[in-house]
């Protein structure tokens, strides 16, 4: 099949559409929790891009926490040629409401093809900073 990931990013938002709603140098992935943990995320995205592919293959992509457990599963997707690239600005799908147990460095998205690994991307889950005071 040949497909070759461009990128897999996972980003707030609401930091995402303040950068441009594109996928540049520096979107770092975080996804910012709404309160302090265990608490439900404000709302992030599951962005990824693929090229090198003339056919079709089903995608699926899940979160895990540090330990491996599944937090949450997307949808399978059916992928067909020219679907997905960069040009197009890749895939992105929208996760609201879900919560996440506590504060970590160490979440992944992990990516598949046809019931195949082939990606992994960290990413950091905050909580909120807390307010600084001017006096």
């Amino acid at each position: 099949m040949g497909a070759t990931l461009t990128w897999l990013k996972v980003v707030d938002n609401d930091r995402f559409r303040a950068q441009g709603g594109q996928v540049q140098p520096g979107l770092d992935n975080v996804v910012d929790l709404i309160g302090p943990a265990p608490a439900e995320a404000a709302p992030f995205v599951v962005l990824r891009a693929w090229h090198n592919f003339d056919t079709a293959f089903t995608e699926s992509w899940r979160i895990v926490n540090r330990y491996g457990q599944t937090i949450h599963e997307g949808i399978p997707r059916e992928v067909i040629a020219g679907m997905g690239s960069v040009a197009q600005g890749g895939i992105a799908d929208e996760v609201a409401g879900q919560s996440f147990e506590f504060a970590d460095e160490g979440y992944q998205v992990v990516l598949e093809i046809e019931g195949r690994e082939v990606a992994r991307a960290d990413f950091e889950v905050r909580e909120p900073s807390e307010p600084t005071s001017l006096t």
